[in-house]
């Protein structure tokens, strides 16, 4: 399992895969995708979204700056990881909020995928 993030100039192959990226909930959310092997479509991935209060202007000021805990919540079958309620939520009780979109879902579908309904 590889993690990475975009690469930028003057970005090692090392520090990329420590990078997040912003992501599309706005300030105070990032992302970085996690490489997963190929399958019978070809290069898969999938897609770590971490809440982050400090960059939040939303967030709740009382919200601990030490997490005391993780959460890490995976979507079902088409909500995907954009629930900025139970992010800030989790942090305010002094946690740390990942979601995880999974491979050909959400932030994770490749460009030369098709959408289809049913499997």
């Amino acid at each position: 399992l590889r993690v990475h993030g975009a690469a930028g100039a003057g970005e090692t192959r090392e520090n990329r895969a420590m990078s997040w990226q912003p992501d599309v909930l706005g300030p105070g959310f990032v992302f970085r995708y996690l490489e997963l092997l190929d399958d019978d479509f070809g290069p898969a991935r999938a897609a770590l979204v971490r809440h982050d209060p400090l960059n939040d202007p939303d967030a709740d000021p009382r919200t601990p700056t030490h997490p005391t805990f993780s959460l890490l919540h995976i979507h079902g079958w088409n909500d995907y990881n954009h629930n900025h309620a139970l992010a800030r939520q989790v942090s305010r009780l002094g946690g740390v909020f990942y979601g995880l979109d999974l491979r050909r879902f959400g932030r994770s579908l490749r460009n030369f995928l098709q959408l289809y309904a049913g499997v």
